[in-house]
């Protein structure tokens, strides 16, 4: 008491920081010290209205009984000040890959993410950014989670959305929005951050590639545990060569959209984001694994990926009935018995699948595991490759019009053997080797 009185302006200050403390408890707003991250999802379409919607010229009409359904996905944190636990982390992982100087800065950006304080029983709301002020859309979303995550799902009309669509990137395929970390019945003002999110908008029919990252895209060595984590949490990113221009002409020849699933955790997203755009790839979404260093969600980082995977694509698939999907992977874990799995299951969605062979095994034992992975797949549905030389051209060209029905016939006739071709090298490399 004595404090205060002798310091009025330290027990201003107190009070102001309790108040704000208990208002942000009560509401749920995010205060100015703990970070927001938004990340891209995947939008939908749901059509509740029975046949075409045409006016009397027979264009099509947008109802407003129809709509998008669009997932919001974002992570509540704020940095650590348990210096004792961070300092314990950063010295095993320094003993275990034997760092030097230079390993340092790095080490302490990859590593923080893991050891943040995650926020719960936050509320964020969105703005879906427009053109127009009659277009303003501020959505209040669920609280977050134990693990900072919070999911909410707004609704937008065929209409709405059209008119919002002008204010996006990717040619109308992208809807930008922001987080709102002011309220206007709270006593808390704006801290001036702006938290953009987006997310990509799949018409019902189309191409989506989902792929994987780690080995894929991305040099990894996940075989190597050592090897693997250097590069997660010393060295830069490196892409595999060409497959960033591979992934551009199907984003741009064949309108596809990209999607990545891989078992890399939520605590990377920033830098894997960072990586594919330095890198060159198109705009993606990403579908990443839960991991909570306080509990014993920490085990997924070594659980086998097969079940998370399927789940999540099977998942997309059935959202998607009438989209064509062309999966890539590598040799690495388990994505050859995962999309051959899904293949079977789903034989007129998948049109291909692409796993590069990351030399793991010799050729006689990399075979029979192909073999049986794709058992009762066209070898025309999918191809191994090393070089993205070995992929089929005709995946990624951009699409003829189709004015003659021979054509199109000698065309895929064309494609399916340059895909058994391929296939077959794996079998004259074990020729050689015999």
């Amino acid at each position: 008491m004595f404090l205060f009185a002798a310091n009025p302006i330290t027990a201003y200050l107190l009070s102001v920081s309790l108040l704000s403390r208990w208002t942000s408890l009560i509401t749920g707003n995010v205060r100015p010290c703990e970070r927001v991250v938004l990340f891209p999802t995947i939008a939908s379409q749901v059509l509740r209205r029975s046949g075409p919607d045409v006016d009397n010229n027979n264009n099509s009409v947008d109802s407003d009984e129809n709509e998008w359904l669009i997932p919001v996905h974002g992570w509540v944190f704020t940095n650590t000040r348990h210096k004792k636990r961070r300092r314990v982390l950063l010295s095993l992982l320094r003993k275990t890959l034997k760092t030097e100087p230079k390993h340092k800065s790095m080490l302490e950006r990859r590593l923080t993410p893991f050891i943040v304080d995650n926020k719960s029983l936050k509320r964020v709301r969105i703005q879906v950014e427009n053109t127009k002020d009659e277009d303003v859309m501020i959505h209040k979303l669920p609280r977050t989670a134990k693990n900072g995550h919070f999911h909410g799902l707004i609704r937008l009309s065929l209409n709405q959305t059209k008119r919002l669509k002008a204010s996006g990137d990717g040619g109308g395929r992208i809807l930008k929005y922001h987080a709102l970390l002011d309220d206007a019945s709270s006593i808390c003002c704006d801290d001036g951050r702006v938290i953009p999110g987006e997310v990509h908008l799949l018409e019902p029919t189309g191409l989506s590639v989902i792929s994987d990252i780690d080995d894929t895209i991305k040099i990894s060595n996940v075989t190597s545990t050592k090897a693997l984590l250097r590069n997660t949490f010393l060295e830069d990113f490196e892409a595999v060569p060409g497959m960033a221009q591979i992934y551009q002409q199907l984003y741009k020849n064949r309108n596809a959209s990209i999607h990545f699933v891989s078992s890399s955790p939520w605590q990377l997203y920033e830098d894997l984001q960072e990586f594919t755009t330095r890198a060159g790839f198109p705009p993606a979404t990403f579908d990443l694994k839960s991991v909570r260093v306080k509990d014993r969600t920490l085990l997924n980082l070594i659980a086998c990926p097969l079940k998370a995977k399927t789940r999540i694509i099977e998942g997309t698939l059935t959202r998607f009935p009438r989209r064509q999907f062309i999966f890539v992977g590598d040799s690495g874990e388990k994505d050859a018995e995962v999309y051959g799995a899904l293949a079977r299951r789903f034989p007129r969605q998948v049109q291909h699948v692409l796993i590069r062979n990351i030399g793991n095994l010799p050729p006689t034992n990399m075979t029979v595991r192909m073999e049986e992975a794709f058992d009762g797949i066209p070898n025309s549905k999918w191809t191994v490759f090393e070089d993205t030389s070995e992929i089929p051209t005709y995946l990624y060209e951009e699409e003829q019009e189709a004015s003659s029905s021979a054509a199109s016939t000698s065309s895929s006739m064309a494609a399916a053997g340059a895909a058994a071709t391929s296939n077959a090298r794996l079998d004259d490399l074990v020729l050689s080797s015999v």
